[in-house]
């Protein structure tokens, strides 16, 4: 190639030529020793395949020298001219090369591609399987086999050294050197699966010219795909590797770009086909054969992403699932549904209406509708195609089958008969119940004619529901506790039972409503499969009957008032008649309102815990025998009385003096706990009981003032003190009187005239005080009922309690010392009030205000011996704390001596 001897190359012409002609001889004397290494083998391989040599220019410098071998046979060499000396350097590496990537092509090509070929051409040999719905009837192709031709195109770029060339090539020959390696039987695979089905086969042999293998570098450019317009199947892929497409995907996009892929998921689902006879077989127990009835809906499918999985799902998963799982396996177990069967039906044929018009047999079915044809002894079993393409089964196609054989009649027929026993049963239990003989008898007429029987219910359902109703429903209305048992629990109920009732007829109806009524000694029961509840049977039996009037006169025989009258007599501890008004239990419109379960509870709530509940009330009330005489010559007679217009949760107290009849009324809402303010506080009111309990408060608390008179006369040898408590300034006050806690008051204030005792210890130790006392002949103590003694109001009191004053009734006589104390003080149960400082500075204040001074200055000594006692001992912790430290720190350098010395 002369080109670069032209001047447009900006090179000179005659430097060019001369480089070319002194370069080109040693150039192929590097060719002709590489050729000489050559084994015999590949020498002949080169002569038949090399058909040229080229040498051209190359710009760049001799880094760009190259030799290589093309497809038709021509060996190119490029090499620079512009230096003579480099033009054949190491060309003799180069020319090695290309002449092994010639030799690893050629291989490729002869003996890779025919293996290939010869693959495929025994699957296409093959025997297909036949299409059931649409085999192939033209003239098959004479194809025996298709070309195969690798295309490494993709290989060849400047880029890319020849040693990389070499690498991918024998890794490639690597890979389709045998039948066994991964890229040959993934091809075996592919042809194997489209030849083994008729149509696609024939697709094949007419429409696949040839198959192409083309080299690819990454991964993201693999691909496979089938050109209609020429024919050819390309494979792209790195051959030098794994490819990472399957045969599976290969297979798939075959299938769906040569439009076979709806023919050959028929024939996939043959096996299928062959699996429902041999489960049907096992379940009916006989060998009745299924067939699928193609022509009626394939030809109306358009392709679809999940052809096969479409197709099985309408030719095996839905009529299986449908037909066999839900329907016959159920059905079969009922021997008489077998024997239909198999007499009626020996061939079974699957249609599928294209057009989605089979409706369901069953206004109440929500699954896929299902229909059957019976004709003759064949059985056509309808669906439609969206049931397929929807994947949903149907549940509820026993009906239809069951429709279609006649054989629910007869179930319900065989249920009543088996039945009859279980109600014979029944009618024994019920007659030893109340006693004497009940036939029981139950008319299923209107519950078998019943179109919600024969059509809407499903068979376990009218099946279970029949034995149900027979047995179960009726023991549950006579013979469970919600029945007649739970009448005659009161044995006076049973002759009545016995009177009114002679036959007891059952009838089973449709629907779920429960009806009780008596036509004359015949008591009449209507109810259906699932009645709505049986709660309410025994309540209307009472009703039916009357037995509520029986019950309750059995009933309140044991009631327990009895019990709690002891108990409120021994509260009362005086003879009293005790009586309970039943009939203003009976007769309110509460008691009468009460429902089946709760009228006996409430009787017994209403009648028994009264007494004891009075009775609290009385233990508070007559504490003292003075109120307990005054009570029993008021009261001889307590009367209790329901009134259900109180709303109150305690008792309403009513006494009529002139007959001395206490009446206590109470409500529905009583409550059952509380003490005296409860049941008690009343009773003070009604029968005006404070003022005798403040009396014999009064007199029991009497007995601190003699003691402190005693005390007065023992100590200070005074005789003839009086102590009084000045009863007046409390007793009768609005303060006092409002209040409920009237009875602890006065035992709180009583102990208070001690007090005055105080003054004794001072009176000892003060001549003065204690010969002044000497004058004094009464000590009175009254109460400040609004709190307003504040002792520290006009300066600081040292001298006792702020809320208490000490003053003389006569400051001329002072022979009478009275004392004021805040109420509150009292109600609050404070102790020492300071009389002895009080009083002794009423009396000698000098000494008073020295008995201060003198106690201050004791206890600001006591406070200054406690401090130095603080601070001594603080001292003492802080010198353990720095002792104990010092230990640590002499522990410590022993330590460390001992390692430094020892090391250890």
């Amino acid at each position: 190639d002369i080109s670069f001897l032209y001047p447009s190359f900006g090179r000179s012409v005659d430097s060019c030529s001369e480089n070319a002609a002194a370069g080109v001889t040693p150039l192929f004397l590097e060719l002709v020793h590489s050729l000489s290494e050559l084994k015999d083998k590949d020498m002949a391989t080169l002569r038949q395949e090399w058909k040229k040599i080229t040498v051209a220019h190359v710009v760049g410098g001799p880094d760009k020298n190259w030799a290589m071998f093309s497809d038709d046979g021509v060996l190119a060499i490029n090499v620079s001219m512009d230096d003579k000396v480099n033009i054949s350097k190491d060309m003799k590496a180069k020319f090695s090369d290309a002449i092994r990537i010639l030799i690893l092509k050629v291989e490729i090509r002869d003996r890779c591609m025919p293996l290939i070929m010869s693959v495929i051409s025994a699957q296409i040999a093959q025997k297909p399987t036949a299409n059931p719905w649409d085999p192939v009837t033209k003239q098959w192709p004479n194809v025996t086999s298709i070309p195969v031709t690798f295309d490494w195109n993709a290989l060849h770029h400047r880029n890319h050294s020849h040693e990389f060339m070499i690498g991918h090539l024998e890794k490639i020959i690597v890979n389709l050197n045998d039948a066994s390696t991964h890229i040959i039987k993934t091809i075996d695979h592919l042809f194997k699966a489209m030849c083994s089905y008729d149509n696609a086969r024939f697709a094949v042999m007419d429409r696949v010219h040839d198959v192409k293998l083309k080299m690819c570098l990454k991964p993201n450019e693999e691909n496979f795909y089938f050109t209609e317009k020429t024919g050819s199947i390309e494979w792209l892929a790195i051959f030098s590797a794994r490819p990472a497409t399957t045969h599976g995907d290969m297979i798939t996009k075959m299938k769906n770009q040569l439009h076979v892929e709806l023919h050959c998921s028929v024939i996939d689902t043959i096996p299928d086909s062959e699996l429902i006879n041999r489960e049907l077989s096992v379940v009916v127990q006989n060998k009745t054969p299924v067939a699928m009835d193609w022509h009626n809906w394939v030809p109306q499918v358009t392709d679809r992403s999940d052809m096969f999985k479409f197709v099985k799902s309408v030719v095996y998963t839905y009529p299986r699932a449908s037909l066999i799982t839900h329907c016959l396996v159920t059905l079969c177990q009922d021997d008489l549904f077998k024997q239909e069967l198999n007499k009626q039906v020996d061939k079974i044929v699957l249609k599928v209406d294209p057009k989605n018009k089979v409706s369901r047999v069953r206004p109440v079915s929500y699954d896929a509708p299902i229909s059957f044809v019976k004709s003759g002894k064949t059985l056509e079993m309808w669906y439609n195609l969206e049931a397929g393409m929807s994947g949903k089964t149907s549940e509820n196609c026993q009906y239809a089958l069951e429709l279609v054989l006649g054989t629910r009649p007869m179930k319900i027929s065989r249920a009543i008969a088996q039945n009859q026993s279980r109600i014979e049963q029944i009618s024994s239990e019920i007659s030893k119940i109340v006693q004497t003989k009940i036939p029981v008898k139950v008319n299923y007429n209107d519950f078998s004619k019943c179109q919600e029987v024969l059509v809407v219910m499903e068979e376990d359902e009218y099946y279970r529901g029949i034995a149900f109703a027979a047995y179960e429903n009726t023991a549950a209305l006579l013979t469970s506790f919600e029945g007649i048992p739970s009448l005659v629990k009161w044995k006076s109920t049973i002759p009545v039972i016995q009177q009114k009732v002679k036959n007891i007829d059952v009838h089973i109806i449709p629907g779920q409503s429960l009806s009780i009524d008596l036509n004359g000694t015949t008591l009449s029961i209507k109810y259906g499969l699932r009645p709505a509840g049986l709660r309410g049977a025994g309540q209307r039996l009472e009703e039916l009957l009357g037995l509520r009037p029986v019950k309750i006169q059995e009933e309140l025989k044991s009631i327990k008032f009895q019990a709690g009258v002891a108990v409120l007599e021994q509260a009362c501890g005086f003879p009293v008649e005790i009586t309970l008004d039943v009939n203003s239990i009976l007769n309110s419109h509460h008691f009468q309102s009460m429902d089946y379960g709760s009228y006996i509870q409430e009787l017994h709530r209403l009648s028994e815990p009264m007494p004891a509940l009075v009775a609290k009330g009385f233990e508070g009330l007559l504490i003292y025998r003075e109120v307990t005489a005054d009570v029993a010559a008021k009261v001889k007679k307590i009367n209790f009385v329901f009134k259900e217009d109180l709303r109150d949760a305690g008792f309403h107290y009513d006494w009529n003096q002139s007959q001395k009849l206490l009446t206590c009324s109470y409500g529905p809402k009583l409550r059952t706990s509380g003490g005296y303010e409860e049941f008690g506080r009343q009773l003070e009111v009604l029968l005006k009981l404070r003022a005798l309990r403040i009396s014999c408060r009064q007199k029991e608390q009497y007995i601190h003032h003699p003691a402190v008179a005693q005390e007065f006369a023992d100590e200070l040898h005074i005789p003839n003190v009086a102590v009084a408590i000045d009863w007046s300034s409390v007793i009768g006050t609005p303060r006092f009187e409002s209040s409920n806690d009237y009875l602890n008051a006065i035992e709180f204030m009583a102990p208070l005239v001690r007090e005055f005792n105080r003054v004794i210890v001072f009176a000892k130790e003060n001549p003065v005080l204690l010969q002044d006392l000497k004058k004094v002949k009464k000590y009175t103590m009254t109460f400040d009922m609004g709190d307003s003694i504040n002792e520290s109001k006009n300066g600081r009191n040292e001298y006792g309690s702020d809320s208490v004053k000490i003053k003389w009734e006569d400051h001329a006589k002072q022979d009478h010392i009275v004392a004021v104390v805040n109420y509150s003080n009292v109600l609050n149960q404070k102790k020492n009030y300071g009389f002895d400082f009080k009083i002794e500075f009423l009396i000698t204040p000098i000494q008073a205000k020295e008995r201060v001074v003198r106690l201050a200055e004791e206890a600001r000594l006591r406070e200054e011996a406690a401090d130095r006692e603080y601070d001594r001992q603080q001292q003492r912790r802080l010198q353990e704390d720095m002792l104990h430290e010092q230990r640590k720190t002499n522990k410590l350098s022993s330590d460390r001596n001992h390692i430094l010395k020892y090391g250890w």
